[in-house]
């Protein structure tokens, strides 16, 4: 019970006061002290950039090719002298007989006589001890929990956290990344270290600094980085209303920039969107092809002149503020995948895909009829990290009516795969004029349609306030179609096809009418007075909201930054563990 006995001597020996842990991480750089007068402690390596310590801890021995290895500069540790002590770990001691370690060690459980105890095996299950005068501290597989525990023995208020960085998968001076970590399911202790300090210690404050490993953890707000790119032939701005992308890349920026988190923004000189930096990397010569997007669509080629300078252009600005782990948001899906492949170490995201065509490793799909038809088309398993996002708006662009007036509204492209001639035909068989808004023109404008042409988003406020309905008969699987959700937040029905992500968001007989023949979309019309206005607006206020929006992708990161722990479908991060809803769902009444 020697060693035991010795330990004793430490309870509450700085009670009340602050400490800081060193490890070896590369945040280690970053460090600056949060308050005066603090307790300090280090282990392994970190001797060799913090020579002002207390404590140390070694339990290493490390190989003849590491530098900074114990075998290699052995008296160099042997004659670092910390101000109170220093601890030698066993592996160390039995494999180069040291012979002055101290009588401090650690083992998993068994109290052994001898100087030279055992530190823990990684694959034995954590047994912390918050009583060192009767039972060693768990090693858990690395030196810094036997650290930890010896720290809170010692009675301090507070705990700071410095180089736990076992996301990033090395220490400092390794190149090679430490799958063994992983292998020792290193995050699944500290994540058990976490729940046993809180019982054992519920009084003391740990607060990791910089924290890149112990992200989320110990009441750390995970905060990311973010490169948002814009849409290479747009300006993100309120302006391009039309572009479902343009808007989700401007309210993306704005809420998760108010949320504490970096966001970059790459566009048009002269786009208009909070955010943590706006990068330019396009202007109006490099979109002069598209100068009248007012009245015509964008050609879809991704290989003109605009998206090879976006591309180019892009490139070279992430290069100058990228760091290891930044998510890329390839908001215009393939048009970005050439940006995405020139950051092999990002996490490349594919995070509102609204079309039939996608490269990423990880994608937000706007409806589950898309992601559906995506891997079927593909035939395709699904992906664990796939998911859902439905699209989302800003109540307050909109004005909610419940008084309507006699007439019905198409708003989109005026192409055939969009139904504008079904859209024609319905208003006259029922008797209704037709206000068309949007981009394109008819050859012949019948003497019941009205051509608003564009629609900016007061135009496009105004007319969803007052239409009687709006009439969306796609032709094609729908990926999502943001007009019905902006129909549903102004008060108005929809009458849509039956298919695609209308199935989704258009509840049949609630918000509106799903059609398949000419006969269903005459009765729509006629029984649109059935559907309530005030129900078509909570449906929107409760699912397509920049609220409910927020919640999901921050959910939807948090996962996939535990998959770089190396937490993967069976880990153990808590960081997704309540990721199950509400907010995960859309929520019907």
């Amino acid at each position: 019970m020697e060693t035991v006995k010795k330990l004793a001597e430490y309870r509450n020996a700085h009670k009340g006061r602050s400490a800081v842990l060193f490890l070896s991480g590369p945040t280690l750089a970053k460090y600056e002290a949060p308050e005066p007068d603090l307790i300090t402690c280090g282990v392994n390596t970190v001797m060799f950039q913090r020579q002002n310590l207390d404590y140390f801890f070694i339990q290493d021995v490390g190989n003849a090719g590491h530098a900074n290895s114990y075998v290699r500069r052995k008296e160099e540790y042997d004659a670092f002298k910390p101000h109170i002590a220093k601890f030698y770990g066993t592996t160390l001691c039995k494999a180069l007989k040291c012979d002055n370690a101290t009588p401090y060690e650690f083992t998993h459980g068994r109290i052994i006589k001898t100087k030279k105890a055992k530190i823990e095996d990684p694959e034995i299950p954590a047994d912390f001890s918050a009583d060192l005068a009767n039972k060693h501290p768990a090693a858990a597989g690395s030196i810094a929990f036997p650290a930890l525990q010896f720290l809170l023995w010692t009675g301090i208020k507070k705990l700071y956290i410095v180089g736990a960085d076992i996301t990033d998968g090395r220490r400092v001076g390794e190149v090679r990344a430490l799958q063994d970590y992983v292998a020792q399911n290193h995050l699944g202790r500290w994540i058990e270290f976490e729940q046993w300090s809180k019982q054992a210690y519920p009084d003391v404050e740990i607060v990791p600094l910089n924290p890149v490993g112990l992200l989320g953890m110990f009441g750390t707000r995970p905060s990311f980085r973010f490169h948002a790119l814009g849409v290479p032939h747009t300006i993100t701005s309120p302006e391009f209303a039309h572009c479902a992308f343009t808007q989700k890349v401007r309210r993306f920026c704005k809420f998760m920039t108010e949320a504490g988190h970096t966001v970059y923004h790459y566009g048009h000189e002269r786009s208009d969107v909070v955010c943590t930096e706006h990068i330019s990397v396009s202007d109006d010569k490099t979109i002069a092809a598209y100068a009248d997007w007012k009245n015509t669509s964008y050609n879809g080629n991704l290989n003109d002149s605009c998206n090879r300078e976006f591309t180019a252009n892009s490139i070279r600005e992430i290069q100058q503020r990228f760091q290891l782990r930044d998510f890329v948001l390839c908001w215009y899906g393939l048009g970005h995948q050439k940006i995405a492949e020139a950051f092999p170490k990002s996490i490349a995201v594919e995070p509102g895909i609204g079309n039939h065509k996608s490269f990423a490793k990880f994608r937000v799909f706007e409806s589950y009829a898309l992601m559906h038809h995506t891997y079927g088309k593909y035939d395709m398993n699904p992906r664990n990290y796939d998911t859902v996002i439905p699209s989302w708006l800003d109540p307050a662009e909109f004005t909610y009516s419940d008084k309507k007036e006699d007439w019905l509204l198409y708003l989109g492209r005026v192409q055939h795969m969009k139904g504008v001639n079904i859209a024609i035909d319905v208003a006259r068989r029922t008797g209704r004029k037709l206000k068309i808004a949007g981009q394109g023109k008819l050859d012949v404008i019948p003497s019941h349609v009205e051509m608003v042409g564009y629609a900016d988003i007061a135009m496009k406020a105004d007319l969803l306030s007052r239409a009687a309905a709006l009439i969306q008969p796609s032709l094609y699987t729908e990926p999502f179609g943001n007009n019905v959700i902006e129909a549903a937040i102004s008060g108005t029905p929809v009458i849509c096809s039956d298919w695609g992500a209308f199935t989704e968001n258009v509840l049949h007989g609630l918000t509106g009418w799903r059609c398949r023949n000419m006969d269903q979309f005459d009765w729509a019309v006629r029984n649109i007075d059935q559907i309530d206005p005030a129900t078509c607006r909570q449906w929107a206020l409760d699912n397509y909201t920049i609220t409910q929006a927020h919640a999901r992708y921050e959910e939807y990161f948090k996962q996939l930054h535990g998959v770089f722990f190396g937490c993967d479908f069976n880990g153990s991060d808590p960081l997704r563990a309540a990721i199950v809803g509400p907010t995960r769902f859309v929520r019907h009444p």
